[in-house]
């Protein structure tokens, strides 16, 4: 019985030395994007769609390699709980403008109740959100985030740019 308890303490003692010296234990799957979607020339009433790629962040530089920056795709590795993070913000004209926005998550290409969405912004006003979300999600599922949203204003002209920041990572 002895034996097994310092086996026990031994086994302990090494996670924690693990821990404390090489955070890199603790690094679960996951990934972060920053993206930058230019302006567009558009209409007041025009509604512009996108999916959010981008190349992994520079200044995180997270990937476990379940983001692809070609397809825009995070392809799930491991069945579990995931925490999915999205940050939208852009300043804003005076005419035309961005007058609302919605962020969606796809899995396997169908949308989900989880987003992130403002319908009343004035002419004007700068904008910015985020939200975080939990998910379980099954070895094997595609994650996309997708944008869309609405001009108002008088005349044709150039949406402001656009930045996004979205990742996720395994909590369990």
């Amino acid at each position: 019985m002895l034996s097994k308890r310092k086996e026990i303490r031994k086994l302990v003692s090494e996670v924690h030395n693990q821990v404390i010296e090489g955070a890199s234990a603790l690094v679960g799957e996951g990934f972060q994007v920053n993206y930058k979607f230019p302006g567009q020339l558009i209409k007041p009433g025009d509604e512009v769609d996108f999916t959010v790629g981008g190349v992994v962040s520079q200044i995180a530089n997270y990937n476990t390699g379940i983001y692809d920056p070609s397809t825009s795709t995070a392809t799930i590795n491991r069945t579990g709980r995931y925490q999915y993070n999205a940050l939208v913000s852009s300043g804003n004209g005076l005419d035309p403008w961005i007058s609302q926005y919605m962020i969606t998550i796809y899995i396997d290409g169908n949308p989900t109740p989880y987003f992130v969405f403002n319908e009343r912004i004035l002419s004007g006003q700068d904008f910015g959100a985020s939200s975080s979300f939990n998910l379980f999600l099954h070895a094997g599922a595609k994650i996309q985030t997708k944008i869309s949203y609405g001009m108002s204003g008088s005349f044709e002209g150039i949406s402001p740019d656009i930045d996004v920041i979205w990742g996720m990572n395994l909590v369990v």
